[in-house]
């Protein structure tokens, strides 16, 4: 049974707001904790690139997971186009509320790697899945 191009751009898009939404919420904590701290700290300093990576692979991991299990073919394509939503989205977001958006770089990569890691992650339990209904 083909899904249909409309169900597959809603699928894209709610994987990429969880995305999203997990380095919004996760940024958002973070900058709780150090203004709780009493911490000055710019924008993205060189010593938060390392967090900031790290948000949107997860990020990126999930959403890419979520949309992979969704699928029965073309698994990773779709966990890379559920990360090129989320960075749209988040581009999107940081020049309407932010005015600019800095280390852009460092989001596309970590949405698009954790995508795909997540979507294949969701292949590999479904291929371990399968071969255990088979007796392997």
């Amino acid at each position: 049974m083909e899904v249909s191009p409309g169900r597959r751009i809603k699928e894209y898009v709610a994987g990429a707001f969880i995305a999203l939404s997990v380095v919004l919420l996760a940024g958002e904590a973070f900058s709780a904790f150090f203004a709780w701290m009493d911490w000055q700290v710019e924008s993205i300093s060189v010593d938060l690139i390392g967090l900031f990576v790290c948000l949107h692979l997860v990020g990126g991991a999930l959403g890419g997971y979520l949309v992979g299990q969704r699928r029965k073919e073309d698994i990773i394509r779709a966990g890379a186009i559920t990360a090129l939503f989320a960075y749209v989205f988040e581009f999107t977001y940081n020049f309407l509320f932010v005015g600019a958006f800095h280390n852009s770089l460092y989001a596309m990569l970590g949405f698009f790697f954790g995508g795909v890691a997540g979507a294949n992650y969701a292949r590999y339990r479904r291929v371990r899945m399968i071969l255990q209904e088979r007796g392997h």
